[in-house]
């Protein structure tokens, strides 16, 4: 069995491993290997794949699952989330299990998904992406919060784009909305996980 996980975190990484040998010991005969590169090919090799999300990141495309073949999807997450709306397709049926959750709660949720998860092959097409439910931003969303991931002020976002400082404050409200963060805290967060995968588009705003 392969095991991916990618929390950034070594301490927690390190506690993990020990938690999924302890769990599916007994449950499976064959050894477990843990993979440590968050690459296409550690994901088509993982038979467990743990994925460590900022609120709104679940709402997100995460290339890197298109290479998955098999096995369960599991998200880590410090907060509750809303799932009422309809995921991306590559990890609609992830397993959401929340850090203050018991470890038995969380080990049977793991083997129930373990038991219910298709051994066959998952199957890809180009045709998922491009009826996938994921959330992006508009260019000018994506203009705003590159620049409030920089630290500017909407008054200085404002007179940058020549537009109301209003307008900064209904986009940002729009997007926090649309991705189900809470606080300003979750969407810097939020933007600085898209930032590190290069998802975020970046504006210089010295120009």
């Amino acid at each position: 069995m392969n095991i991916l996980i990618t929390d950034p975190y070594e301490f927690y990484r390190h506690g993990l491993q020990h938690f999924f040998i302890d769990t599916f010991y007994g449950y499976i005969s064959e050894n477990i290997f843990f993979l440590t590169d968050y690459d296409p090919l550690s994901f088509y090799q993982a038979d467990v794949t743990v994925l460590t999300l900022s609120p709104g990141e679940h709402f997100m495309c995460i290339p890197e699952l298109r290479a998955r073949q098999k096995g369960i999807v599991i998200g880590l997450v410090d907060e509750s989330l809303e799932i009422n709306s309809i995921l991306p397709l590559c990890f609609s049926d992830m397993i959401i299990i929340h850090r203050r959750e018991s470890l038995d709660e969380i080990k049977n949720k793991i083997l129930s998904a373990w038991q219910k998860a298709p051994q066959q092959k998952i199957p890809w097409c180009k045709d998922f992406c491009m009826s996938c439910h994921r959330k992006d931003f508009t260019l000018r969303q994506g203009m705003i919060m590159s620049f409030i991931y920089q630290g500017m002020l909407q008054s200085e976002i404002a007179k940058k784009l020549t537009i109301a400082e209003k307008t900064v404050s209904t986009h940002k409200c729009l997007i926090m909305k649309k991705f189900k963060l809470r606080t300003d805290r979750d969407l810097i967060h939020f933007l600085r996980k898209l930032a590190d995968k290069n998802v975020l588009p970046v504006f210089p705003a010295n120009i």
